[in-house]
């Protein structure tokens, strides 16, 4: 069977499996596009945006493995509260890399992938 997006992220997904809090339910999403036995779907734009952005897809097996050694060296707990100059801290830094929004919210089942969970009760998400 060919290389395929889930074969890549699989030490990824079995690493934040084996810590995660919180885990999907039968009505969660399936991962868009990269359903394993179904073929993807790519239209004109997808295929430009792939092609505009080959140097990032490169770095993709570099950036799964340092996920996964982050994920294994988490030694953090749930209850941790961040503390006012810690979110201003970040604030700073999310400003200096030039974020455009960023927020918070609470991770619930039907916001995870089908057959995975995540760390966390809470995330961070950022454009």
């Amino acid at each position: 069977m060919g290389l395929s997006l889930n074969k890549m992220v699989k030490p990824q997904t079995i690493e934040l499996n084996e810590k995660a809090s919180v885990f999907s339910k039968e009505k969660s999403p399936s991962k868009r596009l990269y359903v394993e036995g179904r073929k993807p779907k790519f239209n004109r734009n997808d295929v430009f945006h792939i092609l505009k952005n080959i140097k990032n897809i490169y770095k993709l097996p570099y950036s799964i493995n340092k996920t996964v050694k982050l994920i294994k060296e988490d030694t953090s707990t749930t209850k941790r509260h961040m503390s006012r100059v810690s979110f201003e801290e970040l604030d700073q830094l999310l400003n200096s890399l030039q974020v455009d929004e960023y927020g918070f919210f609470e991770v619930t089942p039907e916001k995870i992938f089908k057959e995975c969970g995540v760390p966390h009760k809470y995330a961070l998400v950022f454009s």
